[in-house]
């Protein structure tokens, strides 16, 4: 038998109450992105296949249903490590970005012409 953390794997209890002795187990985590606190934003999400997790639902660059709002990294790949979680987010900022010097370039142009910028 082993010893894990002082204790020692003797069997499995299926639910029937059956103990199968086993000295090896493997089990699937689930795996699910951290929402505590973002409730009130409704980020829509979704289920990955096999009951693996629930992640943020996000299009290109980590885009979301809701305006103004963007997920990145392990929130939208659950299994993404640093490296890829860290790309992730570069991406989505890069977006951001992108959409942010438009929104201030086509309000700049607007203003030169004397029209209201449209939001």
């Amino acid at each position: 038998m082993r010893q894990y953390g002082g204790r020692v794997l003797a069997g499995v209890r299926l639910t029937n109450g059956q103990v199968v002795a086993r000295r090896i187990l493997a089990v699937a985590t689930r795996m699910e992105a951290r929402t505590e606190g973002l409730d009130g934003l409704k980020l829509p999400v979704e289920d990955l296949p096999d009951n693996m997790g629930r992640r943020f639902a996000s299009g290109m660059a980590g885009t979301t249903e809701v305006p103004g709002v963007w997920v990145a990294g392990n929130a939208t790949d659950l299994a993404a490590q640093v490296g890829a979680a860290a790309a992730a987010g570069a991406l989505a900022g890069a977006h951001i970005n992108s959409l942010l010097a438009t929104t201030d370039t086509d309000a700049a142009l607007a203003a030169a012409q004397g029209e209201t910028p449209a939001l």
